[in-house]
């Protein structure tokens, strides 16, 4: 079985789910990646690389975007985001009325102004993982 973890960019969100997903998951027939829909690079927030990393996450690297022979060869897609645009994924060409398609909508709340970043990443983290934890068990049974 195949797992793909998108959001927007693939920064924080889908990487961070695939990353927890490989690390809780004990079967090694189910395998996790994560995309982004736009291309392009920006820089990980300082906190939330460092938040990832009190649970064993790095998250350093590129961001990867999706393409179209890897939506079609996946057996489930999650999206991560609350700000995914689903009209993205309907295109016929990807074959999703054949495939399970998931959005959890956790919005991503960091705020550069506020000085709340640390509540915030911790907040969207636990989210992620509370998430993933029920997936996980749920393709156990």
């Amino acid at each position: 079985m195949k797992i793909m973890f998108v959001c927007r960019h693939n920064m924080f969100r889908s990487r961070l789910s695939e990353a927890y997903f490989n690390k809780i998951n004990k079967n090694p027939e189910i395998i996790a990646c994560s995309r982004g829909l736009v291309e392009g690079w920006t820089p990980l927030i300082k906190e939330q690389r460092e938040e990832a990393l009190k649970l064993g996450i790095d998250l350093y690297g590129n961001p990867k975007t999706m393409s179209i022979r890897e939506i079609q060869d996946q057996d489930i897609i999650i999206v991560t985001a609350d700000d995914f645009p689903m009209d993205a994924l309907k295109h016929e060409v990807y074959g999703m009325e054949k495939k399970k398609v998931i959005q959890w909508r956790i919005k991503d709340d960091v705020d550069t102004g506020s000085g709340q970043n640390k509540d915030n990443i911790k907040n969207t983290i636990q989210k992620l993982m509370k998430e993933i934890e029920k997936l996980v068990k749920e393709l156990e049974n």
